[in-house]
């Protein structure tokens, strides 16, 4: 039986994870280099570990002591210019009325985001407290594919991992959830076939998508 959903947020529950891809073209920039939106979709959620010197094998350089504080505060200087621009319409569509279901049939919901920002954009758009907890890039978690994330966010809701459904978008995001044991829908997730299900919108949907 399903006891409660988690969620990522970046891509899932606010269209934001364009304004990560940006983050990153900036950096790759600095570089020397490109990084189009199809290159990076297997990094996304995998952490700046993992981006970081991608780019710098990439671009032909190595990587020097200071390096990757240096462009880690790059990125987050840009990210933070680009994640202001974001408003009450790029909430994803029927998201909010899908919690707000899982709740009322006592189903408890929880965020887990590797993003630091996603703390802030969700109490700036009022969608912090529908969350039962919340968890983000601040509790310094080992960076998905790991499962880390989704087990502390099982544990904060008092539930068991094979009590719990993923809503993901990257490929990371669902193989973390896969190794945590948990249910899987992948949310716009085509290019990945490891979800247990794969959804277009949240518009109208209802609890039939707990049923695997």
């Amino acid at each position: 039986m399903i006891k409660a959903c988690i969620f990522d947020f970046d891509g899932v529950i606010v269209d934001s994870e364009k304004y990560h891809h940006l983050g990153w073209v900036w950096v790759a920039e600095e570089l020397g280099v490109e990084l189009s939106y199809e290159e990076y979709a297997p990094f996304k959620s995998a952490g700046r570990a993992k981006v970081i010197p991608y780019l710098f094998e990439k671009a032909g350089k190595a990587m020097q002591e200071g390096d990757f504080d240096k462009y880690s505060r790059i990125r987050e200087e840009k990210i933070a210019t680009a994640i202001a621009k974001l408003n009450e319409n790029d909430v994803m569509p029927g998201v909010v009325e899908f919690v707000k279901l899982l709740k009322a049939n006592g189903i408890k919901v929880a965020v887990a985001s590797a993003s630091a920002s996603s703390n802030r954009v969700a109490k700036r758009f009022g969608l912090y407290e529908l969350f039962d907890a919340f968890v983000d890039g601040e509790a310094k978690l080992a960076a998905k594919p790991n499962p880390d994330i989704f087990l502390h966010a099982a544990h904060l809701l008092g539930v068991a991992p094979h009590e719990c459904v993923v809503f993901e978008d990257s490929i990371n995001g669902i193989l973390a959830a896969k190794n945590a044991q948990m249910k899987c829908v992948g949310f716009q997730t085509y290019f990945c076939n490891k979800a247990d299900k794969i959804i277009d919108s949240f518009v109208g949907a209802d609890l039939g998508l707990l049923e695997f």
